[in-house]
């Protein structure tokens, strides 16, 4: 009797990647959505130029252009299956441009090639002789805020942390909606007197205060 013997072999599909998405472009700043067909970890570079060398799907993963230096800014992300997730990078060279390569592992099988997208800073502007126009109405109507830290969000809406000498100085966020500025989330949030706030945006869009 012949004796006969199977190898199975098992073939994992590699995450189709949608190519890379920007808004909010400024002058120093960009945000991305990345998109994968499985779950899993987005990997990105951020290459300086229109044409640079690419990097493989390992090379992007590792931080690295397609010539094995370092990319000028690189990250990751969770991703969910074919949903667009956000990061938004900061501090970049006014008027200059870039490329982005992205790639996806779901666990099981690193996309080889990544996908890419190309965008380019706006240049600074120039404000020199320019008058200062008031934005929005009074911060806080019949009290003075304190410590006052303003950050921009991904979409360029400007953002204000403050004391508030009204309610035992304690911490408020507001944001300039419509020429007016709006409470975010709860006022006066902090337990006792917040002095020296610090407003910042994560990569997300979700505002963190220190105090």
């Amino acid at each position: 009797m012949a004796a006969f013997a199977f190898l199975a072999v098992i073939a994992f599909a590699q995450p189709t990647l949608t190519a890379p998405a920007t808004s909010n472009l400024g002058a120093g700043q960009v945000t991305l959505a990345l998109k994968s067909s499985a779950a899993g970890t987005g990997y990105f570079t951020l290459l300086e130029g229109s044409a640079p060398k690419l990097g493989t799907g390992a090379q992007t993963k590792a931080g690295k252009d397609g010539n094995g230096a370092a990319a000028a800014r690189f990250g990751s992300l969770k991703l969910a299956a074919n949903t667009a997730a956000g990061y938004t990078l900061g501090n970049l060279k006014a008027g200059t441009a870039y490329t982005i390569c992205f790639t996806a592992d779901d666990g099981a099988t690193l996309q080889p090639t990544v996908a890419t997208v190309g965008f380019a800073t706006n240049a600074s502007v120039n404000l020199e002789g320019a008058p200062w126009a008031v934005a929005g109405d009074r911060l806080t109507p019949g009290s003075n805020p304190g410590y006052t830290s303003v950050a921009f969000a991904p979409d360029g809406t400007p953002y204000v942390a403050f004391q508030n000498d009204s309610s035992d100085y304690r911490a408020t966020v507001k944001q300039l909606v419509g020429g007016k500025w709006t409470q975010v989330g709860n006022a006066d949030f902090s337990v006792s007197t917040a002095s020296f706030l610090v407003l910042a945006f994560a990569p997300n869009g979700i505002p963190h205060v220190a105090y």
